[in-house]
């Protein structure tokens, strides 16, 4: 006869209906029965049961494979595993056309705001070509800053040098009546100099050429074709000053063109050499001499004189 050691349990699984045996323990204690309540024949059966339909459980489609499975209404899925929801971003993958390039390009349903195929062709988009009016070279800008002309700050420096844009100045600004309306001079001591070239019977011509240094560009104020020398006018004296060297500050770009004469002449000394020479009253309209008679003024015509004449004519 068999002992009760060797004695065995026979089960029906719940999940496959299989029979299956549960060994009898020896002694019964606090957990030992609980073998005892086994109604699967092990994990797989049991974990197959769980995933079954059950009270409450729709049956849906998946939307790849297109296989039934089972979940509660409020889950909202579409896919029967994660599988067949990674195998979803590949399907959902089209072709486009980019606005900028025209490459066709692949894309994502999240990226349907999305028209260009890469940050460059996005950031080119947003930007145009000019032509830079100083150097004649193409440059990108931003569509909103269409209104900009020059490539550089350098080609800016260089007309500003040649007078081609406005520097407001607290000076004498302007074309002189007696000289010609061709030369915009920026200063009564530029125009005196002009006067003083004319009347000792030379010709001059003014910012004739601008020059590029190392530290900027730089435009020498007058150019004497009889002795090829360039001059620079300033008003005040170079020293250790704070105005000094604000109003001194381009000729360090002079001082490295060394293969080319330049003469600077302050103010001081061209008002001593007129008086050494005896021309400091011979020469007519002279604003140095008579800085404030309105006879001078005058003589000058500058920007707001021709946009107001523009406007009466």
């Amino acid at each position: 006869m068999q002992s009760k050691k060797q004695m065995n349990l026979s089960k029906c699984c719940k999940n496959c209906g299989s029979e299956f045996l549960i060994p009898i323990p020896e002694k019964n204690g606090s957990g030992s029965t609980g073998n005892l309540r086994r109604i699967y024949c092990n994990d797989k059966c049991k974990n197959e049961f769980g995933r079954k339909k059950k009270e409450g459980k729709i049956d849906r489609c998946c939307k790849v494979c297109e296989n039934v499975f089972v979940s509660y209404p409020s889950q909202q899925r579409s896919y029967c595993s994660k599988k067949c929801q990674n195998e979803s971003k590949k399907v959902s993958i089209f072709k486009r056309i980019c606005e900028y390039c025209g490459n066709a390009f692949e894309g994502k349903p999240s990226d349907l705001n999305d028209h260009y195929c890469s940050r460059k062709c996005f950031h080119k988009a947003g930007r145009i070509t000019k032509i830079c009016i100083t150097c004649s070279k193409p440059f990108e800008i931003k569509k909103s800053d269409n209104h900009l002309q020059r490539c550089s700050r350098e080609c800016q420096y260089i007309d500003q040098s040649n007078g081609k844009i406005k520097i407001h100045l607290n000076g004498r600004t302007g074309y002189r009546k007696d000289i010609n309306l061709q030369d915009y001079f920026k200063s009564a001591l530029e125009a005196d100099f002009a006067r003083f070239v004319l009347h000792i019977g030379y010709s001059y011509l003014y910012e004739k050429k601008t020059f590029i240094t190392d530290k900027g560009a730089y435009t020498p104020d007058f150019y004497i074709p009889e002795f090829d020398t360039y001059v620079e006018l300033k008003g005040v004296e170079k020293n250790n000053s704070a105005f000094s060297k604000i109003m001194t500050k381009n000729l360090d770009k002079a001082s490295m063109l060394q293969h080319i004469n330049i003469f600077v002449i302050t103010q001081k000394m061209f008002i001593n050499a007129l008086k050494y020479a005896n021309l400091w009253l011979a020469i007519p309209n002279l604003e140095q001499r008579n800085y404030r008679n309105k006879k001078t003024k005058e003589l000058i015509i500058t920007y707001e004189d021709q946009k107001h004449q523009q406007k009466n004519s």
